[in-house]
């Protein structure tokens, strides 16, 4: 009888420590998916605030020179209050607001299981 228990609950405990390792590994690996996520989005965004800036810059650039050309060919123009710098803050809020940042759990700390030892099937 009591072999019938140490047996049942060294089984209990070995099933306990398989679930809890696999249980770790699958949110190790969870964790670094969402890792490679977040990489992703910022590559994106970076890539898409240099674009929003190239185009800024070249609408400004095309303006400055259609006013050059107006004033050249004698016209009486106004210079219109035109923001001539790239706001990055606002463009990069926006772009978050669109594409949230993944939430990253902090790094999944192993357990200790000395009292037995085992390969995982």
């Amino acid at each position: 009888m009591l072999t019938k228990y140490l047996k049942s609950a060294v089984d209990l405990r070995i099933e306990d420590v398989k679930r809890r390792r696999t249980s770790k590994k699958q949110q190790r690996e969870e964790r670094e998916a969402l890792i490679e996520q977040e990489e992703e989005r910022q590559m994106r965004k970076k890539a898409e605030l240099d674009r929003q800036r190239e185009e800024f810059e070249e609408q400004v650039q095309n303006m400055k020179e259609e006013r050059e050309r107006a004033r050249a060919d004698g016209e009486d123009i106004e210079d219109p209050e035109v923001d001539e710098e790239f706001d990055m803050k606002e463009k990069a809020e926006m772009f978050d607001e669109e594409n949230p940042p993944f939430n990253i759990p902090y790094e999944i700390e192993e357990d200790l299981d000395n009292d037995y030892n085992f390969e995982d099937e």
